[in-house]
């Protein structure tokens, strides 16, 4: 599964994951590859990585989806 797709949002969920049990699929997926984008940034641009937050850039843009 691509991590960057939006389409993975409009996904289909599962009953567990509608009802708030477990976190649906594509989100953990996404949150995982976010943190390793964000480890790899905050450690050789950290202060870049501020200026983009500060600036109110969101997630999306700054991954470049």
């Amino acid at each position: 599964m691509d991590a960057k797709s939006p389409t993975l949002i409009l996904g289909g969920v599962t009953q567990e994951e509608r009802e708030g049990k477990i976190a649906p699929a594509f989100l953990c997926e996404r949150i995982i590859y976010m943190q390793a984008i964000s480890i790899t940034w905050i450690t050789t641009r950290k202060h870049h990585t501020m200026n983009l937050f500060n600036q109110g850039i969101s997630l999306d843009q700054w991954i470049g989806t």
